[in-house]
């Protein structure tokens, strides 16, 4: 380990894992989500209307709440954006993925795998960034073995 690196720096192509738990009751309540400040500053309007269409939209909210922080604790770059500019969507089969509304983090974003979880009241999430994948390298033709002839 390099004795003048900070703990905290991240290692260049390393896995970033980043985790957070919170309980429903400690949010504001959400009787009108499109005009509390809480969440109108801090979900877009895509994910309001996710959670609004839950079961339990507290319950969704602390899920999606959960999510960014874990993106943010994640990420040294993620925890440059404001809550509202990471988005959580839904594929076609409810799994959970990160979307940054800033055009430079997306590709960030899109590497990082997203689960999201509740238990009574209480919602967590981890986000894990992928590590860079190393760009295979090709071998010039003539390094490559020639084949076997056989004479006839």
């Amino acid at each position: 380990m390099n004795q003048n690196a900070h703990p905290t720096e991240p290692v260049p192509g390393a896995l970033g894992i980043g985790f957070d738990i919170e309980c429903s009751d400690k949010l504001p309540p959400s009787g009108d989500p499109w005009s509390e400040p809480f969440y109108r500053e801090n979900f877009t309007p895509a994910e309001i209307g996710w959670c609004l269409r839950q079961p339990d939209s507290q319950l969704a909210f602390c899920g999606l709440w959960s999510a960014k922080e874990a993106a943010i604790k994640c990420s040294p770059e993620l925890a440059t954006l404001r809550p509202i500019e990471i988005e959580v969507l839904h594929d076609g089969h409810g799994r959970p993925m990160l979307r940054a509304t800033r055009a430079s983090q997306q590709a960030l974003a899109s590497d990082c795998v997203l689960s999201i979880s509740h238990s009574g009241k209480i919602g967590m999430a981890v986000c894990v960034k992928q590590p860079a994948r190393p760009v295979p390298t090709s071998k010039p033709n003539d390094a490559l073995p020639s084949p076997k002839r056989t004479l006839d």
